[in-house]
């Protein structure tokens, strides 16, 4: 399964490093192997199902896949984008086994049956899986990518104030008074 997270503007190098830093930490943090591989591509391994520790139960969803591959690809007249892949092979041999098993169970079966288990067989092994790992992937690489790239969210002055008091590192919300010798008038002075 490969996605693409278009990105608006596209990202300098220290973005994308930045990117990819930030995605590093967030799978790692969720108990995913996670290995840089060249400029801008970053290699995750899922932890086996009989290898699960409590730490990599956080990746929930992610562990129907088998690994992964997320590149930041910017310049070079390519489409600005964060891509991600993942790669599904436990999921497709345990769903190919279990299908094999309906079939050799339900050969005496109806047909209309025998094809409604392969069917619920392929939606429960294959497709939900498949759209629950995609989604949080989704989530944690739109998560990393946001705030370094998309800015729109990020007032830059804190709303209601003017300029003057966005500038004030003292004290934000209040401008000085006429009589404070700091503010430059000469009404306090002797």
């Amino acid at each position: 399964m490969r996605r693409d997270i278009r990105l608006r503007t596209e990202p300098t190098a220290r973005e994308s490093i930045k990117i990819l830093s930030r995605i590093e930490s967030e799978l790692a943090a969720r108990g995913a192997s996670v290995q840089p591989r060249g400029v801008g591509t970053l290699l995750v391994s899922i932890p086996r199902i009989w290898r699960l520790t409590p730490a990599p139960l956080r990746l929930g969803p992610l562990l129907f896949a088998s690994k992964g591959r997320v590149t930041v690809s910017s310049g070079s007249s390519g489409p600005r984008r964060v891509r991600y892949e993942l790669d599904f092979l436990a999921l497709q041999i345990v769903g190919l086994l279990a299908g094999i098993a309906i079939l050799s169970v339900g050969l005496s079966w109806r047909r209309l049956v025998l094809a409604g288990a392969l069917v619920a067989v392929w939606v429960f092994l294959n497709l939900v899986p498949r759209f629950l790992a995609g989604r949080s992937m989704h989530r944690i690489v739109y998560k990393s990518v946001e705030p370094i790239v998309d800015r729109r969210h990020v007032p830059r002055e804190p709303e209601g104030a003017t300029p003057a008091q966005a500038t004030d590192p003292a004290n934000p919300t209040t401008l000085p008074s006429a009589d404070d010798p700091s503010s430059g008038s000469d009404r306090g002075a002797p």
